[in-house]
């Protein structure tokens, strides 16, 4: 995942994306760092509450309620 944020960090800025939105957890990890790179907006959508009852599933679950601007 760490080698596809540098890639997709690239790829927002060559095609000039304004805007980029997430809809899974492992996708919305890669284009959080990306936004961040490229300095853009990050948003995501999610349609339920994801279970989990550790502290790293608990983190992990916690990039769909996160955004950037």
């Amino acid at each position: 995942m760490a080698l596809n944020v540098r890639k997709l960090a690239r790829m927002i800025v060559g095609e000039r994306v304004d805007l980029v939105h997430a809809r899974s957890r492992a996708p919305a990890w890669v284009a959080l760092g990306a936004c961040r790179m490229a300095q853009r907006p990050f948003v995501t959508t999610f349609h339920g509450a994801y279970g989990g009852r550790s502290a790293l599933k608990l983190s992990y679950n916690s990039i769909m309620a996160r955004a950037t601007s």
